[in-house]
């Protein structure tokens, strides 16, 4: 009788206690969505007025006789979109809708590099092909990017995006077999190192928050030894 009443009792304080965990790891992923949202939105300013520059003065800057509006349209719509996420994380509520916006986000992400590997590709694919090298940078930052939203799910997905993207990139650019596995190997192997520190953030977010809460309820000592061991 009394094991089944304190049964009864350690379970809601279990499931509690577990819940207080996930809206501690969810708002360190939010916090962490924020920054890198803030950072794109700057990078992506800063590369919409470098796109316009270039739509003006071709000639000057890449030594082209002209280029298509396209790269500066894409770039200037793309920092709308940004901003809009950034408010969209900036909302109070935010963290509880936060795991269907970490599936838009890279996926918006994804999008962008293969409107840029497209249009980059017919302006620049056959004069400047060393191009790829950016391409391949931009893809290792997709890659990476999951682990900063502590979930596995998330860095599965943008390493899988970024292999997509390159593999494109290699089909329109022609790329050498050898070189587009070599480079497609190191973008898995980014996305797997995103993947493993999501995990140990993951992790020592859930031991500190469960020590905090078991703090409330046992002396300090206790709680110490017993994480020790």
């Amino acid at each position: 009788m009394i094991q089944r009443s304190n049964d009864r009792f350690v379970a809601p304080a279990a499931q509690s206690i577990q819940a207080a965990v996930h809206q501690v790891i969810a708002k360190a992923s939010l916090s962490n969505e924020l920054k890198v949202a803030f950072v794109k939105v700057v990078v992506v300013l800063i590369s919409s007025i470098l796109d316009v520059l270039v739509f003006f003065f071709p000639q000057r800057l890449i030594g082209e006789a002209s280029v298509p509006p396209t790269v500066a349209i894409i770039s200037i719509g793309a920092c709308i979109i940004y901003m809009g996420f950034l408010i969209a994380l900036r909302q109070p509520s935010a963290w509880r809708w936060l795991p269907k916006l970490q599936i838009v986000i890279p996926l918006f992400d994804s999008l962008l590099i293969a409107l840029f590997i497209t249009n980059i590709s017919s302006v620049l694919g056959d004069s400047q092909p060393q191009i790829i090298t950016n391409i391949a940078a931009f893809c290792c930052l997709l890659a990476v990017s999951g682990g900063i939203r502590i979930r596995r799910q998330a860095s599965a997905i943008t390493t899988v995006l970024a292999l997509a993207n390159f593999a494109y990139a290699a089909f329109l650019f022609r790329l050498n077999p050898a070189i587009a596995i070599f480079a497609l190997f190191t973008i898995l192997g980014t996305g797997l190192m995103g993947m493993l520190t999501s995990d140990i953030v993951r992790r020592q977010g859930k031991n500190e928050a469960g020590r905090l809460l078991m703090q409330q309820f046992l002396p300090a000592n206790v709680v110490e030894a017993a994480f020790e061991t």
